[in-house]
């Protein structure tokens, strides 16, 4: 585990209940969220986590930002802009499948 961690501050509540919902349901499955910013996140790029080295992530929800509401280990990082079509395609079938209300993978 990294000595640092990542706080991301104000998502949809739904969307990450949705997440752990399917967590719960399926505890190996690699699922993904989806910042809905234009900027990267610097220290995800240029030091990218593993299974072997996650980043822990603390989250809050939109309507109470001051508090974390759910933690997650990220285990990787993509430039959403650089997938192949074929990683494209399987990460959008597992957004779409397991992490409703979400429609997929955003542009």
């Amino acid at each position: 585990m990294r000595k640092t961690a990542l706080f991301m501050n104000g998502n949809h509540e739904d969307l990450l209940q949705g997440i752990a919902d399917a967590q719960a349901e399926h505890p190996e499955q690699i699922l993904f969220i989806q910042p809905h910013s234009n900027s990267r996140i610097a220290d995800l790029r240029d030091n990218p986590p593993t299974e072997a080295d996650p980043v822990t992530m603390y989250i809050s929800i939109s309507t109470d930002m001051n508090t974390v509401h759910f933690t997650a280990e990220v285990v990787g990082w993509d430039d959403k802009t650089k997938l192949s079509p074929q990683k494209h395609e399987r990460i959008d079938e597992v957004i779409k499948t397991k992490q409703a209300p979400e429609p997929g993978l955003f542009e």
